[in-house]
């Protein structure tokens, strides 16, 4: 579990009070958080279904979803990396830019140096993290202060955040900027929202970057309840292997609960009944690949821990 949840919780609610009028003291204004309610249940809806479709450029759905679903994934994150051993770990240890497709709020965010936190100190100066998302400038105010938040907690390197409404495809994202040699590709959750014909496409392109980038690493997480996905990870697999790329499996299963969530939030985003509890996803099974990119050696770097 991530020990400094609460910090994060505190941010979530002190910036959405800054940014959206007439929230001021959401801890105590059941009020408003009532009235997110049918959007929270029209976010749990959306998620049930094969074919995904949400809005999140509208300020009621970031709301929803950052005070009911982010915290979750950021402890999804979390235990996903703590997972992962050897050559694999290392590459997310050393990362010096992470490539998040589909990461919206960015919890992969919070899991990935949370997890960081409780490992050796790595030479890592600086820590890019690109948020490849249709809506990513519409969550330019929660990145914003994000970043403020975790450079002003952190001491140990630099975080910075980069949203990108442009980039689409995999290679555009690799080329995004100056692509440093450690590079980490993160996909959480983002095959459950590709119709079967666009997720194996993506699946090629990312594919292809990593055969042709120097130290590099794909990590995908998702449920496996979806029959899309389902497809789309065996294809994975099986397209990873052909390229003679090396592939590890895992699974996460449960201790991503309600603990360290406020009980008001509870009270109006979980424990009614056309949304099931928070605390019932320690029943979900979640399926991860990591796919690791040839790596050669640059003999300037200090060896990986």
């Amino acid at each position: 579990m991530i020990k400094s949840l609460s910090n994060y919780w505190d941010l979530a609610l002190q910036t959405i009070e800054q940014l959206r009028p007439g929230t001021s003291s959401l801890t105590s204004s059941a009020e408003w958080l009532a009235a997110l309610r049918p959007t929270s249940i029209e976010l749990y809806q959306s998620y049930r279904k094969d074919d995904i479709q949400v809005d999140y450029q509208r300020p009621e759905v970031q709301d929803a979803y950052l005070l009911r679903y982010f915290f979750p994934y950021c402890e999804l994150s979390y235990q996903t990396f703590g997972l992962l051993e050897g050559a694999n770990r290392n590459v997310c240890l050393n990362a010096e830019r992470i490539v998040l497709f589909g990461g919206g709020p960015g919890p992969e965010i919070v899991g990935l140096l949370e997890w960081k936190a409780t490992q050796p100190p790595q030479s890592t100066a600086l820590v890019q993290f690109i948020i490849v998302d249709k809506a990513a400038e519409s969550w330019e105010w929660w990145h914003r202060d994000l970043e403020k938040f975790l450079n002003t907690t952190r001491c140990d390197f630099r975080v910075e955040i980069i949203g990108s409404n442009e980039c689409c495809s995999p290679q555009e994202a690799y080329n995004f900027g100056t692509p440093p040699l450690r590079t980490l590709f993160v996909a959480q959750n983002l095959l459950n929202e590709f119709s079967e014909l666009d997720g194996k496409n993506w699946i090629g392109e990312i594919l292809n970057v990593l055969n042709q980038s120097e130290d590099c690493g794909l990590l995908v997480v998702g449920a496996t309840n979806y029959p899309t996905s389902s497809s789309l990870y065996r294809s994975l697999e099986h397209d990873a292997t052909s390229r003679h790329l090396r592939t590890s499996r895992f699974e996460v299963r449960g201790k991503i609960g309600s603990n360290g969530v406020p009980a008001i939030i509870r009270e109006h985003f979980h424990n009614h009944d056309q949304c099931r509890p928070l605390s019932n996803l320690n029943d979900r099974l979640f399926e991860g690949f990591f796919v690791e990119g040839p790596t050669k050696v640059d003999r300037r770097r200090p060896p990986c821990n």
